[in-house]
């Protein structure tokens, strides 16, 4: 399965500085060319650096290719018939006709209408016509004759961007995230958790890459989705008696188009029990989906796992030992209480920064737990190059053989 993530938060550009730019072009020396754009993402106590490139050819992009998905259609006789590969001339991206055939799953799509406001319109025009449209809806959406709703229809669609090709991407969010218009909204990004590897440097990065952005109302939150591959070591609870937490050790499947096959990237997951019974009772009911059943022969088992991804100082319990020193004298003497601190306070308590991915749920289609699977140890080495070196090969077969 994809490792994904979905945040809900606020945009927020990235400063400039010598050694960091939020965007920038880089051309190389092949004629072909790359832009990116950064942006901070603000999840309440969460930030994330959230990122969109594109690589294309600049001396010839005429010459470019888009490779991507159509879009389902319906027979005549009724059934459903699957979209096909689309191979779309660079030059024709921004056609409506042609981005009308590619399927959502392959556009990139940035949105700034009112949650829910464009629905609310198209429904509205029904009741128009048929007479059924209140005062108090028209009042809600601003309008107050069906040639008002048709224009604001008009004027709320035109607030959904769509694109087939990072390249456009990349430039409207680079305007998007500038813009002070969208200062005050909280949008809904959705992406890519995307792994690299440095062969150099022998070591794995990762990266949120943006591929949706809607308006939303929802509160915040930093959720990503993984498929993690673990083997029957998995589990790291030594220090759960004084933490309340089991580090959970384990792979994540990407493709690197450098080996040209899926690698497997090392990582530790989180079960929290601390906050209360509850908390630290899920968290030891977690830890059995992580035991391989006696029954069990494979080496690893794979599980799809909702983690909330912590970046940030995180809101904590408000306790004695962050108290003042005049504040610790007046509850000894009962001059006061927890509980009455905590209102004259009158705000959050932040603890330290945490950087951390805490697993939150099951995915669908992970009810019953962990699956097994057909891996083995020699899967999950270093990425690198397979080359054969037939010189070497031992031949099976004799001369006078024939297959």
């Amino acid at each position: 399965m994809n490792n994904t993530f979905e945040f809900v938060g606020k945009i927020s550009p990235c400063k400039e500085t010598e050694k960091f730019k939020p965007y920038s072009e880089t051309k190389f020396d092949s004629g072909w060319a790359k832009k990116q754009i950064k942006f901070n993402f603000i999840c309440d106590t969460n930030r994330h650096l959230l990122e969109a490139s594109s690589l294309y050819d600049s001396k010839n992009p005429d010459k470019m290719k888009i490779y991507t998905f159509s879009k389902g259609t319906t027979s005549d006789s009724g059934e459903k018939v699957k979209g096909e590969k689309m191979e779309i001339p660079f030059k024709d991206r921004t056609k409506p006709e042609i981005i009308e055939k590619v399927a959502e799953f392959k556009k990139f799509v940035v949105d700034t209408e009112i949650p829910k406001r464009r629905f609310n319109l198209e429904k509205a025009i029904d009741k128009f016509k048929d007479g059924s449209i209140t005062d108090e809806q028209m009042e809600t959406l601003g309008v107050h004759s069906i040639d008002e709703c048709e224009k604001a229809l008009a004027e709320s669609r035109k607030k959904r961007h769509e694109f087939i090709s990072e390249y456009d991407f990349v430039d409207f969010l680079n305007k998007l995230v500038n813009s002070d218009k969208i200062k005050d909204m909280t949008f809904r990004a959705t992406g890519d958790y995307a792994l690299e590897y440095s062969e150099k440097n022998d070591t794995w990065y990762r990266k949120f890459v943006v591929t949706r952005l809607y308006r939303t109302d929802e509160e915040p939150k930093s959720q990503a989705t993984f498929g993690l591959t673990f083997g029957r070591e998995a589990i790291d609870d030594n220090d759960f008696d004084d933490t309340k937490k089991i580090h959970i050790n384990g792979f994540l499947s990407t493709y690197l188009s450098t080996y040209k096959k899926n690698c497997f990237c090392p990582i530790t997951l989180t079960l929290d029990g601390n906050g209360d019974e509850k908390a630290e009772k899920k968290a030891l009911a977690f830890k059995k989906k992580f035991i391989f059943p006696d029954t069990c022969d494979c080496d690893y088992r794979e599980i799809g796992l909702v983690c909330n991804v912590l970046d940030g100082a995180q809101k904590v319990e408000l306790t004695e030992d962050m108290l003042t020193d005049e504040q610790k004298e007046n509850l000894e003497f009962g001059l006061i209480t927890m509980d009455e601190i905590r209102k004259e306070l009158g705000k959050d308590v932040y603890g330290d920064r945490v950087t951390d991915i805490v697993i939150d749920s099951l995915c669908r289609g992970f009810s019953g737990g962990a699956k097994d699977t057909a891996y083995s140890d020699k899967d999950f080495g270093k990425p690198r190059i397979e080359t054969t070196d037939t010189d070497d090969e031992e031949d099976i077969f004799d001369e006078d053989d024939e297959i």
